[in-house]
């Protein structure tokens, strides 16, 4: 799984957390944010970021984009900027 820092501000732990899901016929995709739901707290500056997967004939879920890594790390090098 992906490492998460504490959020800065009441040092409790740090989340993904849904926003939206979109359905096509063939794609679906989740939304997310990475952050603080006790603050409100996200990163950076409310973006949101997104998981795409299909469904293949034989029950093969194939991910077609997966923006967790780049949230994890825009969340815990936040600061940096």
């Amino acid at each position: 799984m992906f490492q998460l820092d504490n959020c800065p501000f009441c040092k409790k732990a740090a989340s993904f957390i849904t926003e939206r899901l979109g359905l096509d016929r063939d794609l679906h995709t989740i939304f997310f944010n990475v952050g603080c739901q006790r603050c409100q707290v996200y990163a950076p500056h409310g973006r949101v970021w997104e998981v795409s997967y299909t469904l293949q004939p034989d029950g093969e879920l194939v991910l077609k984009r997966d923006d967790r890594e780049k949230a994890a790390a825009a969340w815990n090098n936040r600061g940096e900027e």
